[in-house]
């Protein structure tokens, strides 16, 4: 008997995420939380990040979205039909910053107004660190949906996140984590036939970056979406009109999101290969360098796809338009960053398979360890970007070009180089306590705390080999 589509119902590809998986889920959640705010930095790191801030405490301040005039904001901004300076980024990561700004001012209540909007800013800068923690968990319960143990789904996605980029951009407040957040929240929600919920998670990618429309097409290869498009697209039709209006009150025109302008490099003048190679390859941004378990995804992707074929024609058909895109932008690279900043995004999806290679070897202690030197090389790769404000290390290197294609300046060697000479260590707890020893102490408890929710997640998931067990005896 052939194998069943995955995109026809929920339990056909295996048992539904139960009680314990949402257990084991919600430890998840908490240890990558933890993990994220041992190492988090406690500010932002470049003007992006500060337009997309600022305009989330402008809408608490005054219910709108207008900014000041500063030559930090004016770089990634636009003059509105007011005169007044409005943001070039979707809204999508500065509706996801609101309610962490407005906790900060709830819980500053007592401070004069310079620190409560300071102390506001600083519990903002750690909304990622907790989207970070859904999308783990998350990840988790789309593993079991493919029938993965729960000990082998527990150990997947660990190492899919700590051991890749994603664990960096924790960090921060770029936009690229709630878009691959949105998009796996969508991918699984269109696997398991809820179309409107499918519609809605798309819907959040695409506010907060506007080229993830291009993945709506490739939805339509689940059965589900097919069935009931209207469902699907009802919610993207609703937030495509919010976006259109607001376009139109700040700039006079619907599609005018602030990116429209006279500026001659804004163009996609990069040659395909040449964008390819350094999105893949290139020792600075080059996916594969960033992302050792990539290579469990590619060599489970044969059986992958003899499993869940739609599934894996739904990651290449959205994957494809937005890697050409990125390949051929001027900025393929994503600016100053830490790692494969323009595929962070995909990476939850494209990192699906490794679950079918996990599975078999932890089957064999040989196959236990080699898992376990595939986690710890992808951590020890993050582990300047988890360390070093890269702002600080790029304008150490000979150029920018250099930190792109030659390994010594690339980030994940030349800024343990910068750690080494300057001592410049980028951790909120260190710049709270202006001591290295009290410093390490915090980020001690925290981990600690986090190894523990881990080895929690661990236990609850093995428990059910030892229930397997007994009942078959």
């Amino acid at each position: 008997m052939g194998a069943r589509d995955s995109s026809e119902e929920c339990c056909l590809t295996g048992p539904c995420p139960d009680a314990r998986d949402h257990r084991i889920a919600g430890l998840l959640f908490a240890a990558f939380l933890l993990f994220e705010i041992a190492f988090a930095p406690g500010h932002l790191f470049s003007y992006d990040e500060v337009v997309i801030l600022e305009t989330a405490q402008q809408i608490l301040d005054s219910a709108q979205a207008g900014l000041p005039d500063t030559r930090e904001i004016r770089e990634y901004s636009k003059v509105g039909r007011d005169g007044r300076l409005y943001s070039k980024f979707g809204m999508g990561m500065t509706g996801a910053v609101l309610p962490f700004a407005a906790a900060g001012r709830l819980l500053g209540l007592r401070l004069s107004p310079r620190l409560r909007r300071e102390f506001s800013d600083f519990i903002a800068s750690f909304a990622n660190a907790f989207y970070l923690a859904l999308l783990g968990s998350f990840l988790y319960l789309l593993m079991r949906d493919y029938r993965l143990s729960r000990r082998a789904g527990t150990a997947a996605t660990v190492t899919a996140i700590l051991g890749t980029s994603l664990c960096v951009f924790g960090r921060g407040l770029f936009n690229d984590l709630v878009t691959g957040l949105g998009l796996l929240l969508a991918f699984r929600s269109a696997r398991t036939n809820r179309p409107f919920l499918a519609g809605s998670a798309v819907a959040i990618s695409i506010a907060s970056r506007l080229e993830y429309v291009l993945v709506l097409p490739a939805f339509f290869l689940f059965a589900g979406v097919r069935r009931r498009p209207a469902r699907f697209l009802a919610p993207l039709v609703f937030t495509g009109g919010l976006l259109f209006l607001y376009n139109a009150a700040r700039f006079g025109a619907f599609f005018d999101q602030g990116q429209i302008n006279t500026d001659p490099y804004d163009t996609f003048s990069t040659p395909l290969l040449n964008g390819l190679t350094g999105l893949f390859l290139s020792p600075g941004k080059g996916v594969f360098w960033y992302t050792p378990p990539l290579l469990l995804a590619i060599l489970a992707v044969g059986d992958f796809s003899r499993r869940y074929r739609t599934d894996l024609a739904v990651i290449v058909a959205l994957s494809v338009p937005l890697v050409i895109l990125h390949a051929k932008w001027h900025s393929w690279m994503g600016g100053w960053s830490f790692g494969p900043r323009r595929l962070i995004a995909l990476l939850p999806l494209w990192l699906l398979p490794s679950g079918l290679a996990v599975e078999k070897l932890m089957r064999t202690r040989r196959g236990i360890g080699i898992l376990g030197g595939i986690f710890c090389f992808g951590l020890a790769v993050q582990s300047s970007g988890l360390l070093v404000n890269f702002m600080r290390a790029i304008p150490t290197a000979p150029d920018f070009s250099s930190t792109l294609w030659t390994f010594r300046f690339s980030g994940a060697f030349h800024q343990w180089r910068y750690l080494f000479r300057t001592g410049d260590w980028d951790n909120w707890l260190y710049y709270l306590t202006s001591s290295v020893p009290a410093a390490l102490g915090g980020v001690f408890v925290f981990l600690l705390a986090s190894v523990l929710s881990f080895r929690a997640a661990f236990a609850s998931a093995a428990a059910e080999n030892g229930s397997i067990a007994s009942s078959s005896s």
